[in-house]
């Protein structure tokens, strides 16, 4: 069996309850060997054989997307509130108010009451109860599955009003964790397009634009004025300020000439430079600070 791994970028992870199940369902693929997932990040990392369809097939009860870690993908950017479970979320607790306001006007076993109070649970815990249910005739017990339990007791017992808080106040944990975990995954997001995806490249008197993936060590990089730099290298030719604040984190330019190093995700303020290319991509300065943040959001305390 192949001890190949591959990494993979998902799209569509909503919580750490789904991305457990989908660490499993790829664990039980014969041809993998072993799984690493790092929520935070939202990357897959796969020892063995795996296609993307089987990935994607594993990640299916979540509409999770999966794209090998180096394919360019534009992610579609949705704001919070216009979210289509956020927009349940609210109008489940303005049922829940209308509800507990009824409750007091109308009395807490009125019909209406009661009819308030299910809109309530129905729009806030649709998405749950579809899961749950599922997971509790397969006898699969997460979170989700023991929330339906719970909620399903709440009714059978008649406590409407308690049900819908129970629903409204899952589901806004849900939304929460949702956004802070795309407000980190923007950060990462961020990080990466610091340095461009491509890069002028001079191969004998011919200059060609190559991505960033295609550059070799040794490559000659032209860089002019306002440009960024693409990759880590040593200047050959020429003399410029950098600012190089993004990786180094200095406030002020700092005066470059033959033989000092550039890191890509710096701006060349001034001249134009001929630089001597001295590492991949994946191993600049910039890809290891990305490296190093995704694995810093994967760890655990022990506790947890």
């Amino acid at each position: 069996m192949s001890e190949s791994k591959s990494v993979y970028r998902l799209q569509g992870l909503s919580c750490a309850n789904c991305a457990a199940k989908f660490e499993k369902n790829i664990r039980s693929i014969q041809t993998v060997e072993d799984v690493h997932l790092n929520f935070g990040a939202s990357k897959v990392a796969v020892t063995g054989e795996a296609s993307v369809e089987q990935l994607e097939a594993a990640g299916a009860f979540d509409g999770i997307k999966v794209y090998p870690e180096r394919q360019k993908f534009t992610e579609e950017k949705v704001p919070f509130w216009q979210k289509r479970e956020n927009k349940n979320t609210i109008a489940s607790l303005f049922f829940l108010i209308f509800g507990y306001t009824s409750s007091f006007t109308l009395g807490e076993n009125h019909v209406s009451t009661t009819l308030i109070f299910a809109l309530s649970i129905l729009i806030g815990g649709f998405d749950l109860f579809k899961v749950g249910l599922r997971n509790l005739m397969k006898l699969e017990f997460d979170m989700k599955t023991l929330m339906t339990v719970a909620i399903i007791g709440a009714v059978i017992i008649g406590e409407w009003g308690e049900g819908a808080v129970v629903v409204f106040l899952f589901a806004l944990s849900e939304a929460l964790e949702g956004y802070s975990m795309d407000k980190a995954r923007q950060s990462i997001r961020s990080l990466m397009d610091i340095a461009p995806n491509t890069a002028i490249i001079k191969r004998g008197s011919q200059e060609f634009e190559v991505a960033v993936e295609d550059i070799q060590v040794g490559d000659l990089m032209l860089i002019k004025p306002g440009q960024k730099v693409a990759m880590d290298g040593d200047v050959l030719r020429g003399q410029s300020s950098i600012n190089q604040a993004a990786i180094t984190g200095e406030s002020i330019p700092v005066q470059k000439e033959a033989g000092d190093e550039v890191f890509a995700g710096s701006l060349n303020e001034e001249g134009f430079l001929e630089v001597r290319v001295t590492k991949l991509a994946e191993e600049t300065t910039i890809a290891k600070i990305i490296h190093l943040v995704e694995e810093a959001q994967a760890e655990r305390a022990p506790s947890q």
